[in-house]
């Protein structure tokens, strides 16, 4: 069971911007907010406490499991949405290191010229096949 602070989630979203959160409304956000957590609680099972791993082996565990979450959001949720968060943690040091990482290579694999596909299902496609396409190579 996952549970979401749905207060919480409304005063963020109040604070997003621009087009891909504006259109999922409520709902779509708290879709979206489960989705993450979600794939964080099946995902965190593949890394090991602090107690039993070195430091270094901890933060490239950290960094998979993080990759492996947004591109679970690319794959399974709003596409414009997950790709504006991967952006955006690509492009500020973020709430870790290790998030900032994930983001950076994720968006290394984003498909080129995704902005010139002319609608939401051309664009989702693309993102499935690339989503797909990672996985095997994180783990996932």
């Amino acid at each position: 069971t996952v549970y979401i602070d749905h207060h919480q989630v409304l005063t963020q979203s109040n604070m997003l911007r621009g087009r891909p959160y504006e259109s999922l409304g409520l709902e779509g956000v708290i879709r979206e907010v489960e989705l993450r957590q979600a794939a964080y609680l099946l995902f965190m099972r593949d890394v090991p406490s602090s107690a039993t791993i070195e430091p270094q082996a901890r933060s490239a565990a950290l960094e998979r499991l993080h990759e492996r979450v947004l591109w679970t959001a690319i794959r399974y949720g709003e596409p414009d949405a997950a790709v504006a968060d991967v952006i955006g943690l690509a492009a500020n040091d973020g709430p870790s290191p290790e998030l900032h990482e994930a983001a950076l290579r994720v968006r290394a694999k984003l498909p080129a010229g995704l902005r010139g596909l002319d609608s939401k299902e051309a664009r989702a496609e693309a993102l499935h096949r690339a989503a797909e396409a990672s996985f095997p190579t994180i783990g996932g």
